[in-house]
């Protein structure tokens, strides 16, 4: 038998929610470690020593870089807020973006990256508009934590990916207690 889903839609704040930044810091560590042993060894199989350090300053200010782009997308593009729609049912936590904003960025980074043949804009295109809609089964999620100060439910899938269940003051008690009662199962 199906229950009734529990839904709801919420608009988060970005540079001052620590569950944002903590992702964009995940990302950023890991792209910067990826770029570290590609250009390591690069470098360091031609360099030695010195090749290694170069690729430390290039990786270095890729991750400033990084760092400042996403600043700026999250606080003048997506102007510090993200609206979000949650779904949670029998099959597990539907999070699915509201942003006509980030739509809009996602398919223009896809489009000109086809009309100019950039391999990067169309990945970053490409995987902004898969995230849009994101769904994350029961039987996918290992543990849960809940942050009832924050209003948070956090649904951990594997050690990168963490789905957070950002909930409204009047949904938070009801949609903790589901997500802990399906994920137990």
């Amino acid at each position: 038998m199906q229950e009734k889903a529990l839904s709801w839609q919420i608009e988060i704040p970005l540079i001052t929610n620590r569950f944002i930044i903590l992702n964009v810091v995940k990302g950023t560590i890991l792209t910067l470690l990826l770029l570290f042993v590609i250009l390591g060894l690069i470098f360091g199989l031609t360099n030695g020593a010195g090749g290694l350090k170069v690729a430390i300053i290039a990786c270095l200010w890729v991750g400033v870089f990084i760092v400042a782009i996403s600043i700026f997308t999250l606080a003048v593009v997506l102007q510090n807020k993200y609206p979000l729609e949650y779904i949670i049912d029998d099959k597990g936590i539907t999070m699915q973006s509201q942003s006509g904003r980030a739509k809009t960025a996602h398919r223009l980074a896809l489009i000109l990256g086809l009309l100019t043949g950039g391999l990067g804009a169309i990945a970053a295109g490409a995987a902004g508009i898969r995230s849009e809609r994101f769904v994350c089964l029961w039987k996918g999620v290992k543990s849960v934590r809940l942050y009832p100060d924050k209003k948070v439910v956090a649904a951990k899938q594997n050690i990168i990916q963490t789905m957070y269940v950002f909930c409204t003051d009047d949904k938070y008690k009801e949609a903790s207690h589901l997500i802990m009662e399906k994920a137990a199962k």
